[in-house]
């Protein structure tokens, strides 16, 4: 069974905030779901 994808998206100027949030949820569902948000540089490749 696949881990379900929670999608953050969000304007620029509240990247910090949306990175936290991952953290959060990271922390919180203890590898349980994947996060993708859409300024973090982990979740896109540049290039």
């Amino acid at each position: 069974m696949s881990k379900p994808l929670v999608f953050i998206s969000h304007i620029i100027e509240e990247k910090k905030v949306a990175i936290a949030f991952k953290e959060l949820i990271e922390s919180s569902f203890l590898g349980m779901i994947d996060l993708f948000v859409s300024s973090d540089d982990a979740s896109i490749r540049l290039g």
